[in-house]
């Protein structure tokens, strides 16, 4: 029987489309499978991220005090390579926080140049 896309002939044809079914069913089951592990691996480290993180804040506040002593260049406090300013420093740099000196304001304050 011949239909408009494809003509059923025989045997053969019946074990073509077998192996290809098997072969999409097989592939099929393998994503699933490799799906189902990734979600699980994601759901695992969440769970474990927490405290993950709080042993990273308290070895990052550990390295900011460390970090604080230790001076750096030009006699200057150095955190992770970048320069910590005392609140003295910064009110001399921008004149007091006078507003001609606001940048602009965000989430995290008003900036200052």
């Amino acid at each position: 029987k011949c239909f408009k896309l494809a003509c059923v002939a025989g045997p053969k044809n019946k074990r073509k489309y077998f192996k290809l079914l098997l072969g999409l069913g097989i592939g099929l089951i393998i994503t699933l499978f490799a799906l189902g592990i990734l979600i699980i691996r994601c759901r695992s480290r969440r769970k474990h991220a927490p405290s993950d993180l709080q042993n990273q804040s308290r070895s990052t506040y550990t390295d900011a005090i460390d970090s604080y002593h230790n001076p750096g260049p030009e006699n200057g406090t150095v955190y992770f390579k970048i320069p910590l300013f005392s609140y003295k420093e910064l009110e001399e740099a921008t004149n007091n926080f006078h507003q001609a000196n606001q940048l602009g304001s965000g989430g995290f304050g008003i900036v200052y140049y």
